[in-house]
Order: structure tokens, then sequence, then C-alpha cells
């Protein structure tokens, strides 16, 4: 079962096949973030791509716009505020590029040299609330965002307060906890921001860093948090949005970023807080919880796979493969405190 099957013919779907969830994914190269695949014929997905090469790539992907219910496309840089001729620094590597240049300390000290800077352009700026705001993605865009522009993320949500204010419900953010580009923010910095609107932290899937002095087929070691995507939504249950209020449309777009997002539990207290018809609540607890069984098959399922590979040189690797891709925001600790 899908999300679609697991929704099909109640009022949150037909909701979002009139008006699609708004989604708009800040650096969009190579197509629109997958977190939003499953939802796909229910989002309206707004790409911003300022590279024209790449721009001309998305056009290209999405002149049928299937499956998603609507694309559209923008061919601009996001920052704070509406600017000219700010810096773009191309790396050697084109998904590092940014508007901050890369730091030349990370780069040597941990052989980084995907970040090395090939060249400079200059690009024009402009905020998401002027996009938004001027039509840009339909009336219901910014519902949910995604942000992924090598270090601006800070800036471009600085530029973006009016959608965080008045639509946004869920935020899919890269975060850094050490400066990969000068002058950049950090996670702290972002959570802080976004705490401003009631949209609270929720998760960090971390990747790490390391000098690279150990040969890893023979060693472990922990190794220096670096980059993770994060995950924030709007919680109505959270102290911060006490005494705020959550229509409708609110209430359903999050419960659609939370189960997208695979927060299956977080989306059943939505239902349960926010869906008041009894027979729409029964459908959507029961397709939630068919969804959340899934995982577990496929997990038990990726265990038997690595196991098969016991014995081979790589089998140390494969299993650290295995952990790592089923890395989640979870832990079972509280269960086994409760089976003893």
């Amino acid at each position: 079962m899908d999300i679609l099957e697991a929704f099909a013919g109640t009022r949150l779907e037909r909701a979002f096949r009139e008006e699609p969830l708004g989604f708009a994914d800040v650096g969009s190269l190579g197509g629109v973030h997958p977190a939003v695949a499953p939802l796909a014929p229910l989002v309206h997905a707004l790409c911003f791509e300022p590279d024209p090469e790449s721009f001309a790539a998305l056009q290209a992907q999405y002149a049928n716009p299937a499956p998603y219910a609507r694309v559209s496309l923008e061919q601009a840089a996001l920052g704070g505020e509406k600017r000219s001729g700010v810096p773009l620094y191309v790396s050697v590597t084109p998904t590092n590029t940014s508007l901050l240049e890369p730091n030349a300390r990370f780069i040597e000290r941990y052989s980084a040299e995907k970040f090395r800077l090939s060249h400079a352009s200059k690009v024009d700026t402009q905020t998401l609330d002027a996009v938004v705001f001027g039509g840009g993605g339909g009336p219901r865009a910014g519902e949910f965002l995604k942000l992924d522009t090598q270090g601006s993320e800070f800036e471009i949500l600085q530029g973006a307060r009016r959608v965080l204010a008045e639509r946004t419900v869920a935020v899919l953010c890269e975060v850094e906890f050490f400066q990969v580009y000068k002058d950049q923010k950090t996670l702290a910095d972002i959570t802080c921001l976004l705490r401003e609107f009631g949209l609270v932290l929720y998760a960090v899937y971390p990747h790490y860093r390391s000098a690279g002095l150990l040969d890893r087929r023979r060693h472990t070691t922990e190794e220096r948090l670096m980059w993770a995507d994060a995950v924030f939504f709007r919680d109505p249950f959270d102290d911060e949005n006490q005494g705020r209020g959550f229509g409708t449309r609110e209430a359903q777009a999050l419960i659609l970023a939370a189960v997208a997002l695979r927060f299956f539990d977080f989306a059943l207290e939505l239902v349960a807080g926010y869906v008041t018809d009894a027979a729409e609540r029964d459908t959507l607890e029961k397709g939630i919880r068919e969804l959340a069984s899934r995982g577990r098959e496929t997990l038990l399922a990726d265990f038997a796979a690595v196991a098969k590979s016991a014995g081979t040189a790589e089998h140390y690797l494969e299993v650290c493969r295995f952990v790592e891709a089923n890395r989640s925001n979870s832990s079972t600790e509280h269960l086994w405190a409760q089976l003893k």
C-alpha cells in the first residue's frame, strides 16, 4: 500500500486533488526532491535553479509535470533580500556551488576536494516571499519548504518571513554543524530562526567527516558531525504553539508532510486531534498504521540480504552501509524497558 491508496476516497485526498500541497523546493538540481514523490499527484512543486544549463534540464524534465499535479520553475537565486551582481562560487563539483565562498581551511583539513572553487560568476537574488506572494507556485506555495543551497539556507529563510508566518507547516533543510563555507550560519541559528514561527526541530539525519587517517575497512572510529538534513514541524501540541489556532487546511497539510517524512506516530496524533469526522478519522488512522508496518517488512528483508554477504572481504562495510541506510530518528530503548 502507498500513501495514495491509504488515503483514497478521504476528504483529505479530495482537498489536495483540488488544491495541491504547495511544495517549494529551493535548490532543485536534478529534479523535485524525492521526499514528496509518494504524494506526487497531490503536490504542486515550485522549483528554483539559478544555473541556466541546469534550469534548461529542469524545463525538459518537467515539460509534462506528471506524476506531479503541477511543477512551476523559477530560474532564480534566493537570498535574504533582492540584490544584483551577487557572487556565485562555482565548485569543481556543481552540487557544492554556493552564494558563500568555500572555506579553504575545511577543504585542506578534510581533503574535501569536491568543494574546491572552480570559478566565480554573478547572479541576482530575490526573496522567497517576493516569488510566492507574487503568484509563483500557486495559491498554496510554501506549505512545505525544502532547502539545500550549500550554506545559504539561513539567509533564504530570512527572506521568507511572510511565507513562514502565513503558510509553512513543515521544513526539510540541509544544515551544517561548522563552517563549510565562510561566514555561514549553522543548525543552532536556523533552529532559533524557525522557532520564531512555531516551527520546532523534530529530526536530524547526520553525516560525518574525519581526516581519513584510518582505513575504515579495518578500523572503526567516531567522526565529527558535518551536516544533516533537519526536519521542522509546526507542531500544534508543542508549547511553542499553545494558543495558536490551526485551520483545517493547515492540519491536513501537516498530516501529509508528516506521513511523507515517515513520522507516522505524529501523524496519528494529528488525526486524533484535528479530524472530527469519525469515518474519516478511522480511514486515515488505518492507512497510517498500514504504511508504518511496511517499514518493518523492508527492514527485515534488507537485513536478510546483508547476512548473505558474511565471509566476504566487504562484509564489515556492508553491515555499516545497512546501518546507515536504516538510520532513523527513533529508538527502541524505552520499549525494551517496558518488556523487562
